[in-house]
């Protein structure tokens, strides 16, 4: 490893790698060190680190973006303030502002907590039926919506507001953070930077509906959650509906609804559950809906798997090319998985199980599945 500045070599050393294939080290710059560009290197591969070592100056005052605290909704506007005063209390009036807003899509849903989340990473053990490619996403696009000058009154203060409707014309399908950035030069011509964030969500907030296990067998004790997120990641309290219906196909092979029970009751900001067993095999659908404090209501519906005898080709049927569904989260070592595998069409199915921080297969096995798929 090499670490230098424009001038001069300050380290150049060699170290192990541990079992890990990494290292770890620290090195204090001399109070003499130069001032400028330096970089870390690696000798293998080719990687390097610039940073930049500068003189401190302390600052004189200090610049705040005021925004609100809580997620406003798309096509809100969005109020801001910019404040700027010294540090010893005084407002920074007169001053030029430089401030510029840039928007880009908050991608990213907000799951309830999972306990093995800290070491799989967020929403890793959940039970998607449709398997998706994560190894690689594109990035979002950062869009500058305004870029402004202005001068502080007074009281060292400038606002001015947001306007989100054109983001709910163009981009409602997702929510939108908007990030305010405001350079504040004083008399003096000491400049301070500041910045803030707020989101525009789409929804006022988001419903989520979760299970104890991916599918059941009849008889089974189904513990079905119901958690509710606003966009920053708050918990939302409430009142909850729960209406369960069970799916059969009529000749068309259209799916038609039968309302076979329906559950009431106060969702705190813990997550709220209830609890059910299905004597019959099928496809059953739950239609939650939570109501918030203010009035605001989110549906959403869940499909739940009951398997047993008496499952006729309509009531399996799938109308996805091909499902995959784990019984269960998480698993011990050695303990044995059960997995469902559904599809529209019947023929074979090859099943490759390997370890996702391997590329080498552990597992491999030719399904057959039935014509009913």
């Amino acid at each position: 490893l090499t670490l230098r500045s424009t001038r001069k070599t300050l380290l150049n050393k060699t170290f192990t790698l541990d079992n890990n294939g990494s290292f770890n080290s620290s090195f204090k710059l001399p109070q003499d060190a130069d001032l400028g560009q330096y970089w870390i290197s690696l000798d293998v591969g080719g990687g390097s680190l610039p940073f930049k070592v500068e003189e401190y100056r302390k600052p004189e005052f200090e610049v705040k973006v005021d925004m609100p605290v809580k997620p406003l909704l798309l096509g809100d506007n969005i109020p801001v303030t910019i404040k700027a005063d010294y540090l010893f209390g005084a407002p920074v009036a007169g001053a030029k502002v430089n401030y510029k807003v840039y928007r880009t899509a908050k991608e990213e849903l907000i799951y309830p907590l999972y306990k093995w989340d800290w070491l799989y990473g967020r929403n890793c053990c959940s039970f998607s039926s449709i398997y998706k490619y994560r190894s690689w996403r594109g990035s979002t696009p950062v869009e500058l919506v305004v870029s402004n000058m202005g001068i502080t009154d007074l009281k060292g203060r400038l606002s001015f507001t947001i306007d989100t409707g054109l983001a709910k014309a163009l981009f409602n399908n997702t929510d939108n953070e908007y990030k305010v950035v405001a350079e504040v030069t004083d008399s003096s011509r000491y400049t301070e930077v500041g910045q803030g964030k707020i989101i525009a969500a789409r929804k006022p907030f988001e419903v989520f509906c979760d299970t104890n296990k991916g599918f059941f067998r009849m008889g089974e004790i189904i513990e079905f959650r119901i958690s509710a997120f606003t966009a920053n990641n708050k918990k939302v309290s409430g009142k909850y509906s729960l209406d369960l219906y069970r799916i059969s196909y009529n000749e068309k092979r259209e799916p038609v609804e039968t309302k076979i029970n329906s559950w009431n009751g106060e969702k705190t900001e813990d997550v709220a559950q209830v609890s059910f067993r299905m004597d019959k095999a099928g496809h059953y659908l739950a239609k939650v809906k939570v109501t918030d404090k203010t009035g605001n209501s989110i549906c959403k519906e869940q499909i739940i798997r009951i398997l047993g005898k008496g499952v006729s080709r309509d009531e399996n049927f799938c109308d996805l090319p091909l499902e995959i569904i784990s019984d269960k989260k998480t698993y011990k070592p050695g303990e044995k998985a059960s997995l469902m595998i559904n599809s529209s069409k019947s023929g074979d199915v090859f099943l490759f199980v390997r370890p996702a921080s391997a590329n080498m297969v552990n597992y491999a096995k030719l399904v057959k599945l039935p014509p009913s798929g």
